[in-house]
């Protein structure tokens, strides 16, 4: 199963949440004994978009080496029931493991909980969890809740991200060729209205009637599709279009 890391809502950097929740979730997991978690959202082509691998405890350095492996994680990891979290010794990580706390190396293989969710808009969440000792029964509970709480977060940046991905694509500018859709007076009204200037003002700069620049801005944005002037002028003043256009303004 091919993992790719190509698509536009890749987000290696920001914190896993808000930051009284990333707190709390930190916390959480250091009491029941997880050193080392990581957090992967795969889109529906199986493109990690968010991946956030963080040492806890400092006990164990492995993100670097986790990192290396990411696609044999996520393969291993995808085969798990879903929202069953899964217990199992790492095998991935065969070199020792150095043990800062104590100074010394662990020889036995890390304690390696894992879980996928099914997301929202065909995503999926993966969430490994490293501890040097096994977790007991009530810790594996706890690790469930937090499990739990890392999913209903995946799922909020998916929605978040995946509304901001097509409010980007409706708010572009159309592929218009302005310079023809728009007479010369039209061109320049809307130089003065990106430019921050009111319509009673364009009207006393070009010394027209207020009729006319109001009838000018309609005809605009009919020929620009724009439902609103706040539209037009953050689609145009974004794109900063006025730079490559034929017709200059006079008012530049």
């Amino acid at each position: 199963m091919p993992i790719n890391n190509n698509n536009e809502f890749t987000n290696k950097i920001v914190p896993c949440f808000p930051n009284e929740l990333e707190i709390e979730v930190r916390e959480g997991l250091e009491k029941v004994g997880i050193e080392h978690v990581s957090l992967i959202v795969l889109s529906e082509g199986m493109d990690i978009v968010f991946e956030n691998l963080e040492s806890l405890s400092k006990r164990i350095s492995i993100s670097k080496r986790i990192s290396e492996s990411i696609e044999s994680y996520i393969e291993s990891t995808l085969c798990n029931k879903k929202n069953t979290l899964n217990f199992t010794y790492d095998n991935v990580l065969e070199n020792r493991i150095f043990d800062h706390k104590k100074l010394s190396t662990i020889t036995k293989h890390l304690s390696k909980y894992s879980i996928f969710c099914p997301l929202n808009y065909e995503h999926k969440m993966v969430a490994i969890f490293h501890s040097v000792e096994s977790l007991s029964d009530h810790q594996t509970k706890q690790l469930e809740l937090v499990s739990n709480i890392m999913a209903a977060w995946s799922n909020s940046w998916v929605a978040h991200n995946t509304m901001m991905h097509f409010w980007k694509k409706y708010s572009e500018p159309k592929n218009i060729d302005v310079t023809s859709t728009l007479t010369k007076s039209e061109f320049n009204v809307l130089e003065l209205l990106i430019k921050g200037f009111t319509g009673p003002e364009i009207s006393s700069i070009r010394n027209v009637s207020k009729e006319t620049v109001r009838t000018q801005i309609k005809s605009i944005l009919h020929k620009t599709h724009c439902h609103s002037q706040n539209q037009l002028i953050s689609r145009f003043s974004q794109a900063q279009w006025t730079m490559n256009c034929h017709h200059r303004g006079v008012y530049s």
